[in-house]
C-alpha cells in the first residue's frame, strides 16, 4: 500500500471517528448550548427560557419538547408542546442558514398590552454594546429596505407548519381569545384561518406568498362576514372591517418596487370621521416607488382609485428627522361617477345626488416641517358642461326662499328662526347699516364678494400657524363656509362635516345657486352674536337698544369683533359698561383696513374712539372686573381678525 493511500485511509478513519464522536455527543453538546443560551437570555432580557427535552431523530432532525418563555414577572408568554426542526446539509455546506423545515404543535401565546408597556416587551430590549462602534457609515433607507427584503425572500426556502395555535390577548383590560387550527408554508406559500372565539365567532382567511425567484411578496385577508377587526371596537379607536384586502410588492430593481394594494368593501366607524359608518366599495393603489438615501419617491403615473374615480398620484416622503413630503393628485371624471363614488357615511347629504358633465380636480402639497413657512398648497375643482339633474336629501338652492333655521348651542337645540320677509325680525340687507356690513366683511372675509367660496392663501396661512403651534389655533373659513356650516350641517366636529361643507360651498358658489347678497343677508340674520342672541336685529337691540340701520361705526366694529367668540362679549367691558383699553389696537387695525378698502372715509373716523356704550339688556350681564381673570382674558381672548 502506497504512502498516499495510507494517509487517505488514516484521514478517512479520523473523519469517521470524529463524526461518530460528534453524533454520540451531539445531544450533550446541544443541551449545553441551550443551557448557555438560556443563561444569556435571562441576563439580557430578565426573562426565562426553559426546555423540557431535546433529542435528535436521525442525522437531520432535532425535536424539542415543552418549550416555555416566561416574562421577568414569571407569567408564561409563549409555550409549545413540540417543535421539530429539519436541517439542510446542503445549505450548511454552502454556509447558509441551515433550516429546511420547522413544525410546531400545541402553541400558546399569552399577550398583555397597555398604552405604556406589554408583557412581551422584555424580548425587544436593546442588547448592551460590548464594543464601541467606530464606523461613521450611515445606513440609508434603501439599505434598510434591501436588508429586510432579503430576509423575507429567504423565508421562501423554509417549509413550516403550525398546528393548534391558541392566543389570549388582553389590551387595555379588553380580553380576546383567538385560535388558528393550522398554518402551512410550502415553497413560500402560506394560508391560515384566524378565528376570534370571544363572543360570536369571527373568521378571517389569511394568505401569504413569498417567491425569491420572482422577487415577489403578496398577502391577503378576507372575511365573508365583514366582521370588525379585533381590538378596534372600542370608542377610542376606529372600527374597521374589510371583505377582501390584498397587497402585492415586486422588486424591480435593487432600490425600486412595484406595489399594488386593494380594499374591497371597507367599512370604518369612528366618531372623528363621521357619526355613521363610512363605506368604501373599492379602494386601490398602483404605484412604482423608488428608495434613495432617505426618500421614498412615488412615480407620477401612480393611480389611486376610489370606487369609479381614478386619480393620478405622485410625490415623495422623507420620513427621516423632520418630515418632508410632496403630494400631487389629479383626476378628470364624469360628474355622475364622481358623486356616485362619494363614500356613504361621509357625504350623506349627497346620497342620490345626480349631475352630468365632467369634474376636474388638481391638488399640490409640499411640506417641510422644519420650514413651515415654505408650505406650498394649491387645490382646484372645476366642472365642464356641468348641470345638476337631481337633488335627493337637500336642495341647496332652497335658501333663496323663506326657510326654517334651527339654532344650536353646541349640541343643544335653542330655537328655530324663520329666515325670510315673513318673519318680522328678519332684516333685509338694505336695512342694515353699511358700517356693520363692511366691519363684518373686514373681520371675517374681506374678499367675500369676489372669491368663489374659498381663499387658498387663508388656508395656507392657517396651516402654517397650526403647524408652528403643533395644534389647531386658526381656521381658514370664509363667510360662504360659515353659512353652509350653520344652515345645512350639524355642529359635530367631524371630517364628514368639513368635507360636505366644502363640496356644498363649491356647488353654491360655482353653479351660482345663491347670490352673494342673499348669502350675506342670511349670514347676518342667523349667526350668533351673544348667549342666545341670533341675528343682527336681536344683536343691535341687545347691546345698544338700536335697529340694525342705526348702528354707528364704533358699534359695528365691536359687533364684528365678537363673531368668533360671542359668549365672551362681557369680558370686553369694565363694570361701568365701557370697553377696556386693550381693545384700542383692534379698533385701529379695523379702521385702517376699512380705509384701505375705501369702505369708509377719513371723515367717518373723525372723533372715532375705541369705545361703545352699552344701553341694551347686555348691560346687566356685564360682570365686575376681577384683576386676575381680566388679565388672562385680555391676553387670551382678544378679538381675532380673520
Amino acid at each position: 500500500m502506497s504512502v498516499l493511500k495510507k494517509i487517505f485511509f488514516v484521514a478517512l478513519l479520523l473523519l469517521v471517528l470524529t463524526g461518530g464522536l460528534l453524533i454520540a455527543l451531539r445531544e450533550k453538546i446541544a443541551q449545553e448550548k441551550f443551557k448557555s443560551f438560556a443563561e444569556n437570555f435571562h441576563e439580557q432580557t430578565g426573562g426565562t427560557f426553559t426546555l423540557g427535552k431535546l433529542q435528535f431523530n436521525g442525522l437531520r432532525q432535532v425535536e424539542l419538547n415543552k418549550i416555555n418563555i416566561l416574562s421577568p414577572l414569571s407569567d408564561t408568554v409563549f409555550s409549545a408542546d413540540t417543535v421539530v426542526v429539519n436541517i439542510s446539509l446542503w445549505k450548511l455546506l454552502k454556509l447558509q442558514p441551515p433550516l429546511s423545515s420547522v413544525s410546531c404543535s400545541d402553541i400558546k401565546l399569552n399577550l398583555a398590552i397597555t398604552d405604556s408597556t406589554a408583557n412581551y416587551s422584555f424580548l425587544f430590549k436593546n442588547k448592551k454594546d460590548t464594543m464601541q462602534i467606530t464606523t461613521t457609515q450611515q445606513i440609508t433607507l434603501a439599505d434598510k429596505a434591501q436588508r429586510l427584503w432579503s430576509k423575507l425572500m429567504q423565508m421562501s426556502d423554509i417549509n413550516f407548519s403550525l398546528h393548534r395555535m391558541s392566543m389570549a390577548v388582553t389590551k387595555d383590560s379588553v380580553s380576546k381569545l383567538f385560535y388558528i387550527p393550522e398554518i402551512k408554508n410550502s415553497q413560500g406559500i402560506s394560508s391560515l384561518e384566524f378565528i376570534e372565539k370571544s363572543g360570536i365567532p369571527k373568521k378571517w382567511q389569511i394568505r401569504l406568498q413569498i417567491s425569491s425567484d420572482e422577487h415577489l411578496l403578496s398577502a391577503g385577508i378576507s372575511s365573508q362576514s365583514n366582521a370588525w377587526l379585533p381590538f378596534l371596537e372600542t370608542d377610542n379607536h376606529p372600527k374597521v372591517s374589510v371583505q377582501n384586502a390584498s397587497l402585492s410588492i415586486k422588486q424591480t430593481q435593487t432600490d425600486a418596487f412595484s406595489i399594488h394594494a386593494s380594499l374591497d368593501s371597507l367599512n370604518i366607524n369612528y366618531w372623528r370621521i363621521a357619526s355613521e359608518t363610512v363605506s368604501f366599495p373599492l379602494l386601490s393603489f398602483n404605484s412604482d416607488i423608488r428608495l434613495s438615501e432617505n426618500t421614498v419617491s412615488i412615480d407620477s403615473n401612480s393611480v389611486l382609485k376610489i370606487h369609479k374615480v381614478a386619480m393620478k398620484a405622485g410625490g415623495y416622503i422623507m420620513p427621516v428627522n423632520n418630515l418632508k413630503l410632496q403630494s400631487d393628485l389629479s383626476f378628470q371624471t364624469p360628474a355622475d361617477s364622481f358623486f356616485s363614488s362619494l363614500p356613504d357615511g361621509i357625504f350623506f347629504l349627497f346620497k342620490g345626488f345626480k349631475a352630468r358633465g365632467d369634474m376636474v380636480f388638481n391638488f399640490h402639497l409640499k411640506l417641510d416641517l422644519e420650514k413651515p413657512d415654505s408650505l406650498e398648497l394649491n387645490s382646484s375643482l372645476s366642472a365642464k358642461n356641468f348641470k345638476i339633474e337631481k337633488y335627493e336629501k337637500e336642495n341647496f338652492a332652497n335658501i333663496n326662499n323663506t326657510f326654517l333655521f334651527d339654532s344650536y348651542d353646541g349640541d343643544r337645540y335653542v330655537k328655530s328662526i324663520l329666515v325670510g320677509k315673513e318673519n318680522p325680525d328678519f332684516v333685509s340687507l338694505t336695512d342694515i347699516s353699511h358700517y356693520l356690513q363692511y366691519a363684518v366683511l373686514t373681520s371675517e372675509d374681506p374678499s367675500f364678494f369676489y372669491h368663489r367660496g374659498f381663499i387658498e392663501d387663508a388656508f395656507r396661512e392657517s396651516m402654517i400657524e397650526n403647524l408652528k403651534a403643533k395644534r389647531f389655533v386658526r381656521g381658514g373659513s370664509t363667510i360662504s363656509m360659515q353659512l353652509v356650516k350653520n344652515v345645512f350641517l350639524s355642529r359635530e366636529k367631524t371630517i364628514s362635516r368639513k368635507l360636505q361643507e366644502m363640496l356644498i360651498v363649491w356647488l353654491i358658489e360655482n353653479q351660482h345657486l345663491v347670490s352673494k347678497e342673499r348669502m350675506f343677508e342670511i349670514y347676518l340674520n342667523v349667526i350668533e352674536w351673544g348667549p342666545g342672541i341670533y341675528g343682527i336685529k336681536d344683536a343691535a337691540h341687545f347691546y345698544f337698544d338700536k335697529t340694525p340701520a342705526q348702528l354707528n361705526l364704533a358699534e359695528s366694529i365691536y359687533l364684528a369683533g365678537i363673531i368668533p367668540r360671542p359668549k365672551y362679549y362681557k369680558y370686553s367691558f369694565d363694570s361701568t359698561g365701557n370697553l377696556k383699553p386693550y381693545l384700542a389696537s383692534y379698533y385701529r387695525i379695523m379702521t385702517n383696513r376699512m380705509l384701505a378698502k375705501t369702505w369708509i372715509t377719513p371723515l367717518d373716523t373723525f372723533n372715532l374712539e375705541p369705545q361703545v356704550k352699552l344701553k341694551g339688556p347686555a348691560l346687566k350681564y356685564v360682570v365686575p372686573q376681577d384683576s386676575s381673570a381680566a388679565d388672562t382674558l385680555e391676553m387670551n381672548q382678544q378679538f381675532e381678525l380673520f
